[in-house]
């Protein structure tokens, strides 16, 4: 799975709207919403949210550095470029994807199983249908 990411003016809908720093992280243009992955699989993020460094943390609140980070070995932080992240089995099954300098821009991961998730291979609207969306669910 491939996600744009990008960086907006936070929404009223948003889990940390009027908290933290005004602006939100965006995947694929949707915003405050919890990224649901899938333990084993690797996830591409082109990212393109300058002065803004996206990396996933322990970390709830993020604007604190490299505190909490979960990046592996070859994940770096980045405000500009390809992050290709590994979705590894010793992760926690909740944590968070934040900014490394601004608190409250980010929001929650939720890992899923691979062997008590269905096919993950449908195509996005079919995926919707059952339930299985990767974006889905405010914060």
């Amino acid at each position: 799975m491939r996600y744009s990411v990008k960086v907006a003016l936070k929404k009223s809908d948003h889990p940390w709207y009027n908290q933290g720093s005004g602006l939100a992280y965006t995947f694929n243009d949707r915003e405050g919403e919890t990224l649901r992955l899938v333990k084993g699989e690797t996830y591409t993020f082109d990212i393109d949210t300058p002065g803004h460094p996206f990396y996933f943390t322990t970390d709830s609140t993020g604007g604190q550095g490299d505190l909490g980070s979960l990046m592996g070995p070859g994940e770096t932080a980045t405000d500009k470029g390809v992050l290709v992240f590994k979705v590894r089995n010793d992760l926690p099954s909740k944590f968070y994807f934040q900014c490394q300098i601004h608190p409250k821009m980010g929001g929650k991961v939720t890992l899923i199983d691979k062997t008590n998730s269905i096919n993950v291979n449908f195509d996005e609207e079919r995926r919707a249908k059952l339930g299985l969306v990767d974006l889905c669910c405010n914060v």
